[in-house]
Formats: structure tokens, C-alpha cells, sequence
């Protein structure tokens, strides 16, 4: 059977609605893949972004853990060498206590204590009669020397007492008209000491 024109007709009309209609099918789907593409990229990012947030949190939460245990471990090795050094220390101060007791117990004790004496008497002014020089209980029996030490650069002479607060030995002198003291005791002249002995044991805590 021949084809009328009407058929013809109906034939391109259908043509052209299925061509529009798969062009807006692929318009439709070229739409859903850009809203996609949009929406996985956004998507993507903000999964970055957190992940970058947590990085960065969890960095910085290491970081300051790595820094306080620093600190920590630094305070504690100061502390631990300070320690040390304290004990050190007294036991070298202890022992030189010892030794220096030992030394009293010798003839050249009395001659320490009289150039002291004299030493003591030379900050004193002249014709002063105020000075006392100050020993320890145990070193009694040098009072005279130790006066006598002293009349010979100040002949206006001094008193002796006995002081129970020096503990090694040696002199300390009052003057009160010149509104003077200075100690010159055994135990003074070894604290003397310390700052140099911190400073070349190498025990010096920073």
C-alpha cells in the first residue's frame, strides 16, 4: 500500500518530536552530570577541608603534647642536676670542714689568727679602744696572742670575747665607734668559695 502524503506527514511530525525529545533527554542529562559534578566536588572539598581541620588539630594537639614533655623533661633534668650538684657540693664543703677543723688543731691555726688579728685592726681608726674581736669558744686560749697581734698596729688594743656562732674558727670584729664589723672567720672565707667552685666544677645549672 502506497503512502499518502498525510502519513508522510505524521511520519516527520513523530520524527521531529522523538529528535526534540532526545535532544532535551540529553540537555536534561548534560544538566544532572554539571549539578553532579558541582555538587561531588563540593562535596569533595568540604570532606577536605575537614580532614585538613582534623590534620591540623591533631598536629597541633601533637605538637603541644611534644612541646609540654620537652618542657617537662627539661625542668626535670634541672632539677635532677641540681640535686646532684647540692650533693656534690656538701660533700666537698663537708669535707673541706673537716679539713679545715684539722688544721686548727696545728700550730700554724695561731698564726693565722694573729695576722687576722692584725689584718682586723688595720680597719679600725687610730686611737680607737672600742674594737672587740670575736673567736670561737675552743680557740680561748689564743686571746692573748690574738690581743697582742692587734696592739701592735692599734695600741689602743681590744677586747676578746668568745662567740659560740663561729663554728671553724678564725675572727670576727666589732668596732662600734666607727660603726664597723668584719668577719673574718674560717667558716665566711670557705663560703667565699662557693660561687668559684659552682662556676669551675662545671656543676652550673641554667
Amino acid at each position: 500500500m502506497s503512502e499518502t502524503g498525510s502519513d508522510r506527514k505524521l511520519a516527520l511530525f513523530l520524527e521531529a518530536i522523538r529528535e526534540a525529545a532526545e535532544e532535551s533527554c540529553r540537555t536534561v542529562e548534560e544538566q544532572t552530570a554539571q549539578i553532579t559534578r558541582r555538587q561531588l566536588q563540593k562535596a569533595e572539598k568540604e570532606v577536605h577541608d575537614r580532614h585538613e581541620v582534623t590534620y591540623h588539630n591533631a598536629l597541633s594537639q601533637v605538637r603541644r603534647k611534644a612541646d609540654s614533655e620537652i618542657a617537662a623533661y627539661r625542668a626535670a633534668s634541672r632539677s635532677r642536676l641540681t640535686q646532684l650538684r647540692e650533693a656534690y657540693e656538701r660533700t666537698v664543703f663537708s669535707d673541706a670542714a673537716a679539713r679545715i677543723e684539722a688544721f686548727t688543731r696545728t700550730a700554724e691555726y695561731a698564726a693565722l689568727l694573729e695576722r687576722s688579728a692584725a689584718r682586723l685592726a688595720a680597719l679600725c681608726p687610730e686611737g680607737d679602744g672600742t674594737a672587740v674581736l670575736y673567736l670561737r669558744p675552743a680557740d680561748e686560749g689564743y686571746a692573748d696572742r690574738v690581743r697582742a697581734a692587734f696592739r701592735a698596729v692599734r695600741p689602743a688594743g681590744c677586747t676578746v670575747r668568745t662567740d659560740e656562732g663561729i663554728r671553724l674558727g678564725g675572727l670576727r670584729l666589732s668596732c662600734p665607734a666607727a660603726q664597723l664589723t668584719a668577719d673574718d672567720t674560717l667558716e665566711e672565707r670557705l663560703e667565699h668559695e662557693r660561687p668559684a667552685f659552682r662556676q669551675t666544677s662545671g656543676l652550673t645549672v641554667v
